[in-house]
Parts: structure tokens; sequence; C-alpha cells
């Protein structure tokens, strides 16, 4: 019974240890962190899917559970990138991709006459 809250504890404690770790050096904002905070959603929309086709397609093969992770892992975070890179250039279909539609864009002359035009 000890031996197991000491494992309890310990398990926990390197939990809040890696918590703190990232709170203290990993805070600062980046183009990729803004990317990734963007791409969450169509990563957990493709993930399930590309595993389940990659393991159907590697069940032939027979190659066990450490061949099939060896595959399955580098394929389904490469899949996950391209899904999401795909829905980020898909214009008006980024919302079928968990993405936000994209904010108008206007040209930049008239962004400065609205800029004359507003009130100070």
């Amino acid at each position: 019974m000890g031996a197991r809250a000491a494992r309890a504890i310990d398990v926990w404690a390197s939990i809040l240890g890696l918590i703190g770790f990232a709170t203290a050096h990993l805070q600062r904002d980046s183009a990729a962190r803004r990317w990734l905070t963007q791409a969450i959603f169509p990563f957990y929309i493709a993930h399930q899917t590309i595993i389940i086709v990659v393991e159907h397609w590697l069940k032939p093969f027979a190659i066990g559970a450490a061949g099939e992770f060896a595959v399955l892992l580098p394929v389904t975070v490469a899949g996950c990138f391209a899904f999401a890179l795909a829905g980020e250039r898909a214009g008006f279909m980024r919302p079928l991709f968990g993405l936000a539609p994209r904010a108008a864009r206007r040209h930049p002359a008239m962004a400065r006459e609205g800029a004359a035009a507003r009130p100070a």
C-alpha cells in the first residue's frame, strides 16, 4: 500500500513539475504557437479517421503492435498537419475543416479612406 501511494505521489509530482516548467519557460507567443492554436480543431477532426484508415491498411501486414505504432504515429501527425494546411487554404470551405471563416480583406486604399473618415 505504501509503494502504491509513493508511486501516485511521484507521478503527480512529475506532472506538476512539467506544468511548472511549461508555465515558467513556454509562456511566450510565437507564430508557430498561434498557428498550432488554430490547428487544434482540424487535428481533432482528422486524427481518428487517419488512425482507422492506416490501421485498416496495416492489418494484412501483421507487423505487431510496435511496428504499427512506428508507422501509425508519424503518418497520423503528417496527415493531421496536411489536413490543417488544406483547411487553411480552403477559402469558403474553412468551416468544414473546423476553422473560422477568414476576415473580409479590404483593399489598402479603402482601409486608409476608412481611417481618415473616422472621427478622432
